[in-house]
């Protein structure tokens, strides 16, 4: 992720002719963090004041000032939207602006770590899902606390399986997809019950995979009897037996076959 978003920064940068496009912190001092201009306007002012004395009208002054800051923070995210369908988040912690001797702004840096994309993914999610949920809740006796948990579910086992196909660590794949609940529910996800790693030995070695925190109730539809009736992963099966269950079905699977 970290890269892609590197590399249509590299892109924008190339094809823009006057403002340099940055990923990473930026290098130099006449670097200036946008959460800097929001908390304390002494900076902005000194701007201001250098547009006045070079013979700029107050109000042509500041509408050029607010004109060059709207563009050089918007202008660059919009063109990625556009031509290259990817976005990063406008936060104010993340974004510095370079400013030219002549009073305009001639670069932008971006400082998108893994945390912060994580963090608007997780915002959006809620966003999205929140409202389908209690649409869902006013249909049927089923809590909101299950479907949250029931989305940590789906996360982590997709993280982990899809870390093992792909060849990596599916420990580190698990962490990642807790880190994402976790910026949910700070976000505004309700409490909700996580699932929890399963180390599983198999013939490709020790594996986490990911043992629900949610019963989905599939059991009430099963016709098996004992253990059979709980989907692998349920949280209702007994630990041994769902350790076999899963060494055998990773047997039969074979990592690496998916993109990295």
């Amino acid at each position: 992720m970290i890269a892609a978003l590197a590399d249509t920064l590299a892109r924008l940068d190339a094809a823009e002719a006057y403002c340099s496009v940055v990923a990473g912190p930026p290098s130099d001092d006449r670097w200036v963090a946008v959460a800097a201009l929001r908390t304390d306007t002494t900076t902005l002012h000194g701007w201001f004041e250098q547009l006045v004395a070079s013979g700029h009208p107050p109000d042509v002054a500041g509408s050029f000032l607010a004109g060059w800051l709207a563009e050089v923070i918007v202008r660059p995210v919009a063109t990625s939207l556009q031509h290259e369908r990817r976005t990063w988040p406008l936060d104010p912690d993340r974004l510095w602006l370079h400013h030219h001797a002549d009073g305009w702004f001639d670069g932008i840096a971006i400082v998108a770590g893994r945390a912060a994309l994580r963090r608007l993914l997780a915002a959006d999610a809620v966003d999205v899902l929140a409202p389908l949920f209690a649409a869902v809740r006013a249909l049927a006796p089923f809590g909101q606390r299950g479907m949250w948990g029931a989305t940590a579910d789906a996360l982590a086992s997709g993280a982990a399986y899809g870390a093992f196909r792909a060849g990596r660590a599916t420990a580190d794949a698990f962490g990642d997809a807790m880190a994402l609940v976790d910026d949910m529910v700070v976000a505004g996800a309700p409490r909700l019950t996580r699932p929890t790693p399963l180390a599983v030995s198999c013939r490709h070695g020790t594996l986490i995979a990911s043992r629900k925190g949610t019963c989905c109730l599939w059991y009430k539809l099963s016709s098996a009897d004992g253990e059979q009736r709980y989907c692998l992963s349920c949280p209702l099966r007994d630990d041994d037996d769902q350790r076999r269950g899963f060494a055998e079905w990773l047997d039969t699977q074979s990592p690496g076959a998916a993109p990295g």
